[in-house]
């Protein structure tokens, strides 16, 4: 029987190339490089101080990146995953330009829902 997949909030990597210059690479290296995964404790803050603290973290990850994300070319900017069904967009600066998004989703995710169990990459 398999375990529900608990759902953790992250920041997705939205890049200049949604296909990777490798794909070799990147079927090893999975979506690594295109999620910046949020610690449990940003779930407790209210809305703006989870969003000042969501914008700090796009700040540090694009400073620490240099702007590229590896095989996938440039940062072009970040989204938010709150739940797999709700996101907001922000910019490499950390501002929030628009969500809540209803209908978004990643390059180069597939994923299928069998019952209530998701399965796909990392499952």
């Amino acid at each position: 029987m398999a375990t529900p997949v608990t759902f953790f909030p992250y920041l997705y990597v939205e890049t200049a190339r949604a296909q990777p210059s490798s794909l070799a690479v990147a079927a090893l290296m999975g979506q690594r490089h295109k999620r910046v995964i949020l610690l449990e404790a940003m779930a407790a803050l209210p809305w703006p101080a989870r969003a000042e603290a969501v914008g700090a973290i796009i700040r540090a990850h694009y400073a620490e990146t240099g702007g590229d994300c590896p095989h996938f070319g440039a940062i072009a900017g970040y989204v938010l995953r709150l739940s797999p069904e709700v996101a907001y967009r922000f910019t490499t600066g950390g501002a929030l330009v628009e969500g809540p998004l209803t209908d978004f989703h990643e390059d180069g995710m597939a994923i299928a829902v069998v019952g209530t169990y998701p399965t796909g990459p990392g499952e």
